[in-house]
C-alpha cells in the first residue's frame, strides 16, 4: 500500500453550498505526494463535465464520492469489500441556498438516473406509487445528515429545509424605507404562487414560514375520537325482544322468575376507548361540514374502533405496533356501530282497569351516552392566525411558504444577520467555512456561517458537522478493521443546527455483512436499543483537581451489539472550556514513539522491553462553532492535523 498521510484543511469564504460543496470534494479526492487519495469521484461517472472555474455552476449541483482503502481499509477489503459513499445535492429542485449530505452504501443510490438519485426507503407494510409522489408513504431515504429528503429527489418541497444547509430563511428588519407600518417596521408583500395576485403585510411580527398546505392546498386535520367498547358482547343481542311473542304481566320481562336475565339482555358493559385520525382536507372544515365526504388517513393513533379498522386499504401502511394507517373513511362515522350505544327498555301497554298493565322489553338507542361522544375536527392556524402582544408588537406570525412567497416592498432593506434578501444569490456578505479533516479510518466535516456566534440556531446561528469512521480500541486507539474477529460497523454521528432544525443523531452506515444504513438514533438521549453518546446540553466539564474534561462518544450500538470502542474523531465539552477554532493538545490511547525505532517496538511495552525509551505524543482537536448563542451550550472538537488552518494548502476563497 502506497503511503497515506492523514491530513485536515479549512477553507471559507463561500457564499453558496454549491460552492462549498465542490471545494470540500477537491480536498476529498486530491492526490498526495504519493499519488494516492482517500476519495475517488464515481459521479459525475466523467468528472471533466464539473467546472471547477465556475463553482456555481448547476453542472456541479450533486456529487458522489466513495471511499478507499486509505480512508478506511474495510472499504477496499479484498476479502470482504465494505464500499460506502457520500452524495452532495445542492440541486435547485431542493431549494437555492439548501444542501443536502447523503452517506450511505452504493446499493442506496441510482447511478443510472440523471443526478444519481438517493432510492427511496419503502418500509415494511406500504406501497410506492411514482406517479403520486406527494403522497408517497415512505420515510425518505436512510443515511442522510439532518432530515431525510422524502423521495430521494427532493421534490416533495416539505422535507428540503431540513438538510445539512439552510440559508434561504426569510428575517428582515428596515433599513430606509417609506413604506412602514405604524411600529416603524418594513412592510413586506405575500405573493400567491397560483394565481400570482400580490398583497401587502406588514412584517412587524417577524412572520415566519411554515408548509402547512400541501400541494393540492389541503391542510392536515387531527380528528379525535371518543368511544365505548362493548366488554360482553356475548350476552347483548339488540334485536332481542322480550317475551317474543306476546307482552308479559312482568314489569321486568327480560328478567325470570329466578332473577337471571334471559338470554341477550345481560346488562351492557363498556369501556372508554380513544383515537386520533389524521387526513388531509380543504381548508375550512370542521366537525360540523365533513359529512358526505370520504377522505383516507395519512395518520391513526391510539385505539381505533373496529368498524373502521375493516375500512383500512389494502397493503395499508402500518406503524411500528402494526396498526394500520391509512383507512377510507366516509363522514358522519356517527354512523359506525360502536358509537352507538344502547340500553334495555321495557315498553308498558294496558291499564289496570282493563284486563292489567302488559309488559314488553326490548334494546333502543341510548341517546344520552351517544350525544356525549366526542368528535373534534383541528386544523392548523391559516395565513393572518397569529399568537402575539399587540401593545408591544412581539410574538410569531406564520405564513404557508408553499403558498406563498414573500418579499419585501422595497429594496432598500437587509437581512438581520446582513444576507443578501433573494437567496438565489447566496449571501456573500456572510460567507460560510468548513474544516474537514480525512484519517485513516474515517473523515470529519463541519460547515459554518461566519461571525454569527451571538445569534441562536434558530435565529441565524447556522452550524453542522458529521464524523462517519470505523470504532477505535478504547485502551490503544487501534481501528476495528479486522472483519474475521468484527462486524466492523462504518458509524455516522452528526449535529444540524440552523432556523429550521436543531438536532444531533447517528446511524450505523453499514457493516460486514449489512449493506444499508440503519434508522437515524438520537445522539444525546437513551432510546430503545440505543445510548445516548453525547452530551447536548449545558454540561459540567471541569473536575475537582480543576482539569478540563473532554469526552469522546463511546457505548454505540448496532441493532445487534453494543460496542466498547470509541468514536475517537471527535470529542465534546462545555462550549466555555474551549474557544472556537483552538487548538487543544491531548494524550490519548498510551499513544507515542520508542527510541528504537523498529515494527515490533509499536507500543510501549514492546519498547521497554527492548531497552528502548517511550515518548509520549499527542494529538490535536479542533474547536468548532459552539450550539449555544455567546459561546453557551456544548462545543464539539474534531481531530485536527497540522497548524490552525491544517496541513494542506488553505488559500482561502476571495
Amino acid at each position: 500500500m502506497s503511503e497515506f498521510s492523514p491530513y485536515s484543511v479549512t477553507r471559507g469564504g463561500f457564499a453558496t453550498p454549491r460552492e462549498m460543496f465542490l471545494s470540500i470534494v477537491q480536498d476529498l479526492t486530491r492526490e498526495n505526494s504519493n499519488q494516492v487519495k482517500a476519495f475517488d469521484i464515481v459521479y459525475p461517472k466523467d468528472t471533466s463535465e464539473l467546472d471547477y472555474q465556475n463553482p456555481d455552476n448547476p453542472i456541479n449541483d450533486v456529487i458522489i464520492v466513495q471511499a478507499t482503502k486509505h480512508v478506511d481499509a474495510c472499504a477496499e477489503d479484498e476479502s470482504n469489500p465494505q464500499p460506502w459513499v457520500v452524495r452532495f445535492d445542492t440541486r435547485s429542485e431542493i431549494g437555492h441556498g439548501m444542501g443536502h449530505i447523503n452517506v450511505t452504501t452504493p446499493l442506496q443510490i441510482d447511478m443510472d438516473k440523471d443526478k444519481a438519485p438517493a432510492i427511496p426507503y419503502i418500509p415494511p407494510n406500504t406501497s410506492y406509487d411514482e406517479s403520486n409522489i406527494s403522497n408517497i408513504q415512505t420515510r425518505g431515504t436512510l443515511g442522510f445528515i439532518g432530515n431525510r429528503v422524502h423521495d430521494g429527489n427532493g421534490t416533495v418541497p416539505q422535507s428540503n429545509r431540513y438538510g445539512f444547509i439552510n440559508r434561504a430563511i426569510y428575517h428582515t428588519k428596515i433599513k430606509e424605507d417609506h413604506r412602514k407600518d405604524p411600529y416603524g417596521n418594513l412592510m413586506w408583500m405575500l405573493i400567491n404562487k397560483s394565481s400570482k395576485n400580490e398583497e401587502p403585510t406588514f412584517g412587524s411580527r417577524n412572520k415566519i414560514p411554515r408548509g402547512a398546505f400541501d400541494d393540492s392546498n389541503q391542510i392536515l386535520y387531527r380528528y379525535r375520537l371518543e368511544w365505548y367498547e362493548l366488554m360482553n358482547p356475548e350476552g347483548v343481542n339488540i334485536n332481542a325482544v322480550a317475551p317474543n311473542f306476546s307482552t308479559s304481566t312482568s314489569p321486568q320481562p327480560h328478567i325470570s322468575a329466578n332473577g337471571s336475565r334471559l338470554d341477550g339482555f345481560e346488562s351492557p358493559v363498556y369501556e372508554r376507548r380513544e383515537c386520533t385520525l389524521y387526513f388531509r382536507a380543504p381548508v375550512g372544515k370542521d366537525a360540523t361540514n365533513l359529512d358526505g365526504d370520504t377522505f383516507i388517513t395519512t395518520k391513526v393513533e391510539g385505539e381505533v374502533p373496529p368498524s373502521l379498522l375493516n375500512l383500512a386499504i389494502e397493503d395499508s401502511n402500518r406503524d411500528e405496533l402494526g396498526l394500520v394507517q391509512e383507512l377510507e373513511l366516509t363522514f358522519p362515522l356517527t354512523n359506525q356501530p360502536e358509537l352507538v350505544y344502547h340500553k334495555i327498555s321495557v315498553e308498558r301497554t294496558g291499564s289496570p282497569h282493563s284486563g292489567g298493565y302488559r309488559y314488553k322489553s326490548s334494546w333502543i338507542v341510548d341517546t344520552e351516552r351517544t350525544n356525549d361522544v366526542e368528535i373534534i375536527a383541528e386544523a392548523p392556524q391559516s395565513l393572518g392566525d397569529s399568537s402575539f402582544d399587540d401593545e408591544n408588537n412581539k410574538g410569531l406570525e406564520f405564513y404557508d411558504n408553499l403558498k406563498w412567497d414573500l418579499r419585501p416592498i422595497t429594496d432598500q432593506s437587509f437581512d438581520v444577520t446582513g444576507e443578501a434578501m433573494d437567496p438565489k444569490e447566496g449571501a456573500r456578505n456572510v460567507p460560510m467555512s468548513y474544516a474537514l479533516t480525512v484519517s485513516d479510518h474515517g473523515i470529519v466535516l463541519a460547515t459554518w456561517d461566519q461571525a454569527v456566534d451571538q445569534y441562536e440556531t434558530n435565529d441565524g446561528h447556522r452550524f453542522s458537522w458529521f464524523a462517519t469512521q470505523r470504532l477505535v480500541d478504547k485502551d490503544t486507539g487501534t481501528p476495528l478493521v479486522d472483519q474475521s474477529k468484527s462486524f466492523c460497523p462504518l458509524f455516522c454521528i452528526y449535529g444540524v443546527y440552523h432556523e429550521r432544525v436543531s438536532t444531533s443523531n447517528y446511524f450505523i452506515v453499514r457493516e460486514s455483512d449489512v449493506h444499508r444504513p440503519s434508522e437515524e438514533q438520537t445522539a444525546g438521549d437513551d432510546s430503545p436499543d440505543s445510548n445516548a453518546i453525547i452530551n447536548t446540553y449545558e454540561q459540567v466539564a471541569v473536575s475537582e483537581d480543576y482539569e478540563y474534561v473532554i469526552t469522546v462518544p463511546s457505548g454505540l450500538t448496532t441493532q445487534r451489539y453494543l460496542y466498547l470502542e470509541e468514536a475517537d474523531l471527535i470529542g465534546y465539552t462545555s462550549a466555555d472550556v474551549i474557544s472556537n477554532g483552538a487548538l487543544s493538545e491531548f494524550s490519548m490511547y498510551d499513544e507515542g514513539v520508542c527510541s528504537i525505532p523498529n515494527e515490533a517496538h509499536v507500543d510501549r511495552e514492546s519498547c521497554i522491553q527492548g531497552n528502548g525509551v517511550w515518548e509520549e505524543t499527542s494529538r490535536l482537536y479542533k474547536g468548532l462553532p459552539a450550539t449555544g448563542k455567546f459561546n453557551t451550550g456544548m462545543r464539539v472538537l474534531m481531530r485536527w492535523y497540522g497548524g490552525r488552518l491544517g496541513n494542506l494548502n488553505s488559500k482561502q476563497q476571495n
